[in-house]
């Protein structure tokens, strides 16, 4: 029987977090590939597993097994109804992006999720109440539904999305949906058949207090923000896509699985001041120059390691069987104040995407450090800790400019504040954790530091910054999002000059120096560098998904106001809006990348399809394809195959003294005509090249980026 019992729980957690990434993959072109889709549906996911475990918990002991299977098997069976997903007809609404998602998951998705997701506690309260021999550790079976929870979550995106469509997805989960309902059913039967022989004994239960719920409340909590934070964290400077999203929860889901199984393998306490060391560097290393894949990688190592340790106190501290349904309930409320605050409260409220650091700020008391004074003198260790976390502390201070900027009081502060912290530590121990807080959170101001900070604020969509950079004499405005720039403009004379990825000696100014055009549609605003190159005779249509990217341009930057008449701003997906636009273009440029992150919707067949629909006779359409990460040129000469058009490629360089005394930057371009003699103008430049094809071709139900990785 408890074999049978496994296997129902693991197909019910595989299609539990099956579910997950396929609803947000369908989801995430109806906004514009932005990196909070998959918090947003996170959130959703975690308010519907409450749901679910509240509907475990309320029938748990309430109803007899008999009863409680037919009862849930009806359920299912009209909420199959929903089934295959899908969302067509389910039109977003840009100024209330968040809402729109969580209505619309409700709607179509929470049916079937939160049947599913009440399986969990139900199948293990039914396990508990019958005379098996595990009855009395029912939490074993909690490790098996994690297994198919890992399967499925490194499954889908290695193996399930590089090879099928989103539509053989739906139909398969639907099949899955319906053979997860008749083995409930059958293990429903068996229970209530066990549970008819057992003597009538209550389960084995035991008071809980407040304070104790409030402990689990929080350690739920913590590591579901942790979670969400290191995939915005990670997928805002990547590419918001499955394969990227489901690495930190199968991280997540492993701790679980290690910490509830038989043989529990707990975070040892001796490794918590190293792990506080960890936390207090891999935010000193997030402002450093390091490339961003190794912060990344080390953001990952310590989320896992901090989530293990917090993980382990809840299982020492797990109820007796009585109370799982409550544990599982609470485990579960944790979770959706976790996600609401990185999803909801935290966008709200903070104009800085710290919402990971400040995670990491309360993770960090939640650790125990059960060192005494008369241990520090056995154990070197635990007094070098201290001081080199002190160190790294009075460093950071240094950095962000708290501590004088001469070079020599700095060194006397620095070793004064060492000997002091040394001695304090030594005696008073418990002061640590404090000492630990007060850096992390010095940390985080560090990683969220921007000098010559004009401006920061954040929507749904991502979180912006304008800074000035004093340059030779003059003043260059800057706006970013991520670690990647998004157009900059001198202050002084060279106002009206398009810089960065948009000088004329670039492929920007090569195509409209080049190609005779009248109108050009741009996806995309960023700072409004392009309207630059808009005047008499030219005219410039934007297309940008984020009302506040339009008023941070219009407020900050002058392009859009010199451009006057002859630039518009459309707020809307390109996409979509292209196709209800009346319009015809000579080039359609597509630039709508947030950071590094690409949004995978607007480099389908499908979508060159509607680009090309908008082109006038001889257009051309240009992709900005310059990216840290991904070969996005291979992707775009794929689609110029498969349409029989030409593709043709540029990675400019610019030469020291235009980055010098211009601020040009590096970029890359591919731009795609239906004929070759439609780019003869650029030939005599010498600097184009045929685009690569060795990659998937994408349309709107398949896309990988597995073959885009550098």
């Amino acid at each position: 029987m408890l074999g049978f019992f496994a296997a129902t729980l693991m197909l019910s957690a595989t299609l539990l977090f099956i579910i997950q990434p396929m609803v947000a993959r369908m989801l995430l072109p109806m906004l514009g590939g932005s990196a909070a889709v998959w918090t947003t549906c996170m959130l959703f996911f975690q308010i519907a597993l409450l749901a679910g475990y509240g509907y475990a918990h309320g029938l748990a002991g309430r109803i007899s097994t008999r009863r409680w299977v037919w009862l849930h098997a009806s359920l299912m069976v009209v909420a199959a109804a929903t089934l295959p997903l899908s969302f067509e007809g389910a039109l977003p609404d840009a100024n209330a992006p968040l809402s729109w998602l969580l209505g619309t998951l409700a709607l179509r998705v929470a049916p079937t999720f939160v049947l599913i997701a009440a399986s969990a506690p139900m199948l293990q309260y039914w396990v508990a109440s019958t005379n098996h021999p595990a009855a009395g550790n029912p939490y074993r079976l909690y490790a098996a539904s994690n297994i198919g929870s890992m399967l499925a979550l490194l499954g889908y995106p290695l193996a399930v999305e590089p090879v099928f469509g989103v539509h053989t997805q739906t139909m398969a989960f639907t099949v899955g949906y319906l053979v997860l309902a008749a083995m409930i059913v059958a293990g429903g039967r068996m229970a209530a058949t066990s549970q008819a022989n057992r003597r009538e004994e209550p389960l084995a239960t035991e008071a809980l207090t407040w304070r104790r719920r409030g402990k689990w409340l929080l350690l739920a909590a913590v590591p579901s923000s942790l979670m969400l934070g290191v995939t915005t964290y990670i997928t805002t400077d990547l590419v918001s896509v499955p394969l990227l999203w489901v690495a930190p929860l199968a991280i997540y889901l492993a701790t679980f699985i290690a910490v509830f199984a038989n043989r529990p393998r707990l975070f040892p306490s001796g490794g918590t001041p190293a792990l506080v060391l960890g936390v207090v560097f891999s935010l000193a290393l997030a402002s450093s120059d390091v490339d961003f894949v190794w912060v990344a990688l080390a953001q990952m190592l310590l989320f896992g390691l901090l989530v293990w340790a917090l993980h382990s106190q809840l299982a020492t501290d797990k109820p007796a069987p009585g109370r799982l349904t409550e544990f599982f309930l609470i485990l579960s409320v944790g979770g959706a104040i976790g996600g609401g605050f990185n999803a909801a409260i935290a966008p709200a409220l903070l104009d800085y995407a710290i919402d990971y650091h400040l995670a990491l700020l309360v993770a960090l008391p939640l650790l125990a450090w059960p060192i005494r004074a008369d241990q520090l003198r056995i154990d070197p260790w635990k007094y070098i800790a201290p001081v080199l976390l002190g160190a790294i502390g009075l460093w950071e201070l240094y950095e962000v400019g708290f501590l004088a900027p001469n070079r020599g009081t700095s060194v006397a502060l620095v070793g004064g504040g060492l000997l002091a912290l040394g001695a304090l530590v030594f005696w008073k121990p418990r002061l640590l954790k404090l000492a630990g807080a007060v850096l992390v959170c010095v940390a985080a101001f560090e990683a969220a530091d921007t000098r010559g900070l004009v401006d920061a604020r954040r929507s749904f969509f991502g979180a912006y910054k304008v800074f000035d950079r004093e340059s030779r004499g003059d003043t260059l405005r800057k706006f970013s999002h991520g670690t990647t720039a998004h157009g900059a403009q001198f202050l002084g004379d060279k106002e009206g000059l398009p810089t960065a990825y948009h000088h004329p000696s670039g492929p920007v100014g090569q195509i409209l120096g080049a190609i005779p055009h009248e109108r050009v549609a741009v996806v995309g605003l960023g700072a409004g560098a392009m309207a630059a190159y808009a005047g008499p005779g030219h005219v410039f249509d934007f297309f940008e998904i984020d009302p506040l990217v339009e008023e941070l341009a219009r407020q900050h930057f002058t392009y859009l106001s010199r451009c006057g008449q002859n630039c518009t701003v459309t707020i809307g997906d390109g996409r979509r809006e292209l196709i209800a636009n009346d319009k015809h273009y000579d080039i359609i440029f597509l630039d709508a990348y947030n950071s590094d992150s690409v949004p995978m919707h607007l480099l389908t067949k499908q979508a060159h399809e509607v680009y090309r629909a908008k082109t006038k006779d001889h257009g051309l359409i240009v992709y900005h394809v310059s990216n840290r990460y991904l070969r996005i040129a291979s992707a775009v000469g794929v689609i110029a195959k498969d349409a029989g058009e030409t593709c043709w490629v540029q990675l400019h360089l610019p030469s020291k003294e235009l980055v010098r005394n211009e601020k040009v930057m590096p970029s890359m371009y591919a731009v795609v005509a239906a004929s070759p003699d439609d780019l003869a103008p650029l030939r005599d430049t010498g600097t184009w090249q045929p685009c690569p094809v060795d990659a998937d071709l994408w349309t709107d139900d398949f896309g990988s980026i597995l073959r885009l990785i550098k």
